[in-house]
């Protein structure tokens, strides 16, 4: 996919910002109701005309945002809760469900704590790294 943007400056900005593999959610002034996808940019370039071009590539399944807690020891007590996203299973492709969590913050066997926008809590066990990016991590789970 592709996506465009007229300013000269604000597509400088943005471009300038876009590094590759970052996780980028971007939407049509003019849609009233947001289906969120996640992307992860593949370039950024600004043409001589100041239009913002950006390749960008969907990561599978729909998002829902949700919270994210640990209680590992080892992690600054400001460093255990950040946003996350829950991408759901894609049963037809056989893709299982994932969780898009912050960089860094990946370590097979851990366990978050996880709240989504219901205020229901999950125990969620990261298994292996599925994908990374420059300011995110997608891992599997399984509930425990």
């Amino acid at each position: 996919m592709r996506l465009a943007r007229r300013s000269r400056a604000a597509a400088t900005a943005v471009a300038q910002a876009a590094e590759p593999q970052a996780l980028v959610s971007p939407a049509p002034r003019s849609q009233v109701r947001i289906v969120m996808w996640s992307r992860s940019t593949t370039w950024a370039s600004v043409t001589r005309t100041g239009q913002l071009r950006i390749g960008v590539r969907y990561l599978p399944g729909t998002v829902r945002a949700i919270g994210l807690r640990t209680a590992d020891a080892s992690m600054a007590a400001a460093d255990k809760s950040a946003p996350g996203f829950l991408l759901q299973a894609i049963p037809a492709l056989k893709t299982p469900p994932s969780l898009i969590i912050p960089r860094n913050w990946f370590q097979p066997g851990r366990v978050l704590e996880i709240t989504q926008q219901s205020a229901e809590k999950l125990n969620a066990k990261m298994g292996f790294s599925v994908e990374r990016g420059i300011d995110y991590e997608r891992v599997s789970f399984t509930l425990v």
